[in-house]
């Protein structure tokens, strides 16, 4: 062992990581609690196992205290062996046993205790952790970006920016590259762009976006080719016009990109995008105004996205619209989902596209698959609860039924088994809506690491050099490991549909492992 951390291989080492892990578990509900029986932790050990805990910026009125306790200064570190446990448990895989934002409240409280060497500590791990990025999981990644500008968010937004210069001259795809803009774009979402950049040093800022994030005025400016009816449609918007009003504005529009020589589609596309982005623009106040415009004009929506091809192309131009803020990106398209205007599957062939892929390192992405997936599973799981409830209530009117026979009981279950019939329908149909989106994803992340595969071998190239490559294969991987349990319900579909005989065996091996694990299981 070193002079301040047990060996690894050494019984103290286990001890120590027991007690740290029993502990953290056991305070799950009250994290200021765990800090403290963490950092006392030395108590319950012989003098002179821990070196001091005192710091610099410890309360300089305990003098008495400072001069007992500085005479320690050999011995283990507690604040790293405890800040190696709560790192260790927060990347586990697949998942951590407790929610991540837990370790974060908990990080956050061993900074504050007092006399607490942890802010130390953390750097170092911090910087540690950095230097292994490019050898991490890329759902690993993802946790780390998004507990670390929470965590600044905590601190003042102060951090040694200066260590980590060496990592702007990385490729734009490099791990620490996009660790360090991940961490940027989600300081912004915890306190406002002009905030964060006075935080910074000028060659960090740089990795920002040049203006804070806003909607596209595209649709106000004057060189619109459809500048006219584009303010009476706002006007008709702003008014609360009917569906009918509106509908006669988007007719002429039709009507004058046909007579300019446009095919139908393509006047459908115009209208579509105008339409589309009117709503946008008139809800980028706030939440509530985008829900409200979005419900009122509900059926012009839905009429727009009749059929793939035109969800698809309102996804790109919601993407468009909040291009320099893609938290709101998520959300829209999230709630675009919700009132049916668009679905699950052109949200994941949007992903998909070559345009996308090009930023395959940023988070905003894999955010948007996993609600979208998750949003899939949130309907199984409802109707699912709800069909067990209405058996539930079916059962016991069952037994009183049994004891006071009558025609009256009678009609009222057969009532209650044709509203069970028609939940068990709705419940093969969003099971068979969740198979066929998952289904999508696979087939998508399987076909684009098909193309590379090829691609790399025939230049005589190493695909795991390409950090495209690593980030579209390490995604694949995380989203196996995360929804393993839904995808393993119908494995035998897959094989014979997604992992076929012609697929690259390094695809299909991910695949082959979870089945594996789940057998086991």
């Amino acid at each position: 062992s070193s002079d301040k951390f047990p060996a690894a291989d050494s019984a103290s080492y286990f001890v120590l990581q027991e007690i740290v892990h029993d502990t953290v578990l056991l305070f799950e509900s009250n994290r200021k609690e765990c800090a403290k029986y963490l950092l006392g932790l030395h108590n319950n050990f012989e003098s002179g196992i821990f070196a001091s805990q005192i710091t610099e910026s410890s309360d300089k009125g305990n003098e008495e205290q400072k001069d007992a306790m500085m005479e320690q200064t050999d011995g283990w570190v507690l604040s790293e062996i405890v800040l190696e446990h709560v790192f260790g448990t927060m990347l586990r895989l697949p998942s951590p046993p407790v929610k991540q934002v837990y370790f974060a409240a908990l990080i956050i409280e061993l900074c504050k205790g007092e006399n607490s060497s942890a802010s130390q500590s953390l750097k170092k791990a911090v910087h540690i952790l950095f230097e292994r990025l490019a050898d991490m999981d890329a759902g690993l990644i993802s946790r780390l970006y998004n507990w670390f500008p929470h965590h600044l968010s905590n601190v003042g937004f102060e951090w040694e920016w200066d260590a980590w210069q060496g990592a702007l001259s990385l490729d734009p795809l490099h791990p620490q590259l996009c660790f360090i803009r991940e961490t940027l774009e989600k300081e912004v979402r915890l306190s406002y762009y002009d905030r964060v950049k006075t935080t910074l040093p000028d060659e960090i800022a740089n990795l920002m976006a040049s203006e804070p994030p806003a909607p596209s005025q595209e649709l106000l400016s004057p060189s619109h080719p459809h500048h006219d009816a584009v303010k009476q449609l706002l006007g008709k918007l702003k008014m609360k016009q009917d569906a009918d009003a509106l509908n006669d504005t988007l007719a002429e529009i039709r009507k004058q990109e046909i007579d300019n020589g446009m095919t139908q589609e393509q006047a459908d596309e115009t209208a579509r995008e105008i339409f589309t982005q009117a709503v946008l623009l008139l809800g980028s106040k706030s939440f509530s105004h985008v829900l409200n415009v979005i419900e009122r004009c509900l059926d012009v929506l839905r009429g727009l996205n009749q059929n793939p091809s035109e969800r698809l192309h309102s996804v790109r131009i919601i993407a468009r619209f909040w291009k320099s803020n893609t938290q709101l990106l998520g959300i829209l398209l999230d709630k675009f989902m919700n009132y049916r205007i668009i679905d699950p599957t052109s949200i994941i062939s949007w992903i998909f596209e070559s345009e996308q892929l090009e930023q395959v390192g940023r988070s905003y992405l894999w955010e948007i698959l996993h609600v979208t997936l998750n949003k899939v599973i949130n309907r199984a799981q409802h109707v699912q609860t709800k069909l067990d409830g209405f058996r539930d209530v079916y059962n016991k009117n069952e037994v009183i039924r049994s004891e006071n026979p009558s025609a009256e009981s009678e009609a009222e279950g057969q009532q209650e088994q044709v509203a069970i019939q028609t939940v068990e329908k709705s419940l093969e149909t969003v099971i068979r809506e969740q198979k066929e989106v998952f289904m999508v994803v696979l087939q998508k992340f399987t076909q684009t690491l098909q193309e590379m595969y090829l691609r790399f071998e025939a230049g005589g190239l190493d695909p795991n050099t390409d950090f495209t490559f690593r980030w579209v294969n390490g995604w694949y991987k995380d989203v196996l490991r995360m929804y393993h349990k839904e995808i393993s319900t119908f494995s035998t579909t897959l094989e014979s549909l997604v992992f076929v005989d012609h697929l690259d065996s390094r695809i299909k091996e991910p695949f082959h492992q979870l089945k594996q694990l789940r057998h086991r299981a």
